[in-house]
């Protein structure tokens, strides 16, 4: 093959040529020569637009149509720049519909010792579309920055249908990486309106293909590591973490969400703790950990970060917080540990326990105290359980009930605790149920006076 870098030059001198002749020497019709002529000069937008299009049919060799659109789309006047970059658009798809491959003539490496004209003339030609196209990503990027709305809405919905309908290797490294740092960027815009549409468009396009959802999530990591973000940017990686498809065979990619949730939650201040913010690091954690591999060390400061979150959030995002220690410690088939119980007993003294979801969090609670090896601290529970049901409403109280019931159908004891003689009064001032002297106790709530 021809490697060599004098060899490359010399054909890419042959294939300019090549270009040259077939755009000099296609033949136009000299009647819609003129009519463009004079459209061009003295015609409306949308007829000059009309024009060029017409031009780039009768020739798709001469670019020089592309060039003036280009122009066009690059000028001040906002209603000129963006028609010319809708017609851009139409023109770029026409052109990739048949797999055309963009690259720059030194990255071809599949060089043979003959190599047609037809096809240096396709690769001169490509590399000639390629330049055009990176211009048209700057377009993008400027029209994504206009003040008016609508305006950046082309730019955000044209970035992204490019990148879902053609793979990297048909557009380029350079055009997507363009593409998607456009939409990427648009994350931090200071229309909610915008910054939505922007991580919706990045969820769909991460649905289409792995290669972007791992290149979407190494953008947003990127964007994450600037300094001065808003809370609504991070807010809106936070959504676009939340919507990905996880499963089992993309461990290091569930790694780095994972990773990502615990270094949004760093970068926020303490006086954002109960924020949506956090609620959606919660849920993200929930979803991604089961997926997950994290290494011991950095497990650690992930289950200690979680216990302080447990001290100083409401009930609700306290419980998130043990349902997450939960999937941890089942993941690793590590037991429960005395600190987890004795901060899930002391929890449910919480005002806030009445706002929560009553069955996803005695569905929890059911999960946790029916696997405890330890019988006093399961009537611990219990008891502590009923006692906050007398400042609850009837719900909760009846949940209350059908879950002593679940566990007395599992463990015959905590049923003979209902009848038993109180040996020793219950301690409900200890901070661990397990030296609370719960078993030797009755649970006088259920008997009547």
């Amino acid at each position: 093959g021809i490697n060599a870098e004098y060899g490359v030059m010399a054909l890419h001198e042959k294939a300019k040529k090549l270009f040259l002749n077939a755009k000099n020497n296609k033949k136009v019709n000299k009647k819609d020569e003129l009519w463009i002529h004079s459209v061009l000069n003295k015609g409306t937008l949308s007829d000059k637009v009309a024009a060029l299009i017409v031009k780039s049919n009768e020739n798709p060799y001469d670019l020089d149509f592309l060039d003036q659109l280009l122009k066009m789309s690059l000028k001040r006047n906002q209603r000129e720049s963006q028609t010319a970059a809708d017609a851009i658009k139409e023109i770029l798809f026409n052109f990739l519909q048949n797999g055309r491959k963009l690259q720059f003539f030194k990255e071809i490496n599949d060089w043979k010792e003959e190599t047609s004209e037809n096809l240096l003339l396709e690769y001169y030609f490509n590399e000639e579309l390629l330049k055009r196209f990176l211009i048209y990503c700057q377009v993008l990027e400027q029209l994504s920055t206009h003040h008016l709305t609508h305006v950046r809405i082309f730019a955000i919905k044209t970035s992204s249908n490019f990148l879902s309908n053609f793979k990297k290797e048909i557009i380029s490294n350079e055009v997507y990486s363009q593409l998607l740092n456009c939409l990427v960027n648009k994350l931090g815009d200071s229309e909610k309106k915008i910054s939505s549409l922007t991580c919706y468009q990045l969820i769909s396009i991460s649905h289409s293909s792995f290669q972007l959802k791992k290149d979407a999530i190494h953008s947003i990591e990127l964007l994450l590591n600037r300094k001065n973000l808003t809370l609504r940017t991070k807010y809106q990686c936070l959504l676009f973490l939340n919507q990905q498809i996880l499963n089992k065979y993309e461990i290091d990619l569930n790694n780095q969400i994972v990773l990502l949730y615990f270094s949004i939650f760093e970068s926020i201040s303490n006086d954002q703790s109960e924020s949506k913010h956090l609620s959606a690091i919660l849920t993200g954690l929930r979803r991604a950990l089961p997926y997950s591999n994290i290494n011991n060390q950095k497990l650690e400061q992930i289950i200690e970060t979680l216990y302080k979150l447990i001290d100083i959030t409401n009930f609700n995002k306290g419980i998130q917080c043990f349902m997450i220690l939960h999937i941890i410690f089942k993941k690793k088939n590590i037991c429960q540990t005395t600190k987890f119980y004795s901060k899930l007993y002391n929890k449910l003294l919480e005002p806030t326990i009445g706002n929560c979801n009553y069955s996803v969090f005695f569905h929890f609670l059911f999960q946790i105290v029916s696997r405890d090896s330890l019988i006093g601290r399961q009537i611990a529970f219990v008891k502590r359980i009923f006692q906050v049901s007398f400042y609850q409403n009837n719900d909760f109280v009846l949940l209350s009930l059908f879950f002593f019931s679940k566990l007395t159908s599992q463990n015959e004891q905590l049923w003979q605790s209902i009848n038993r003689s109180e040996l020793n009064c219950f301690n409900n001032q200890i901070a661990d149920p397990q030296f609370s002297n719960a078993e030797n106790s009755c649970l006088w709530e259920l008997v009547s006076s």
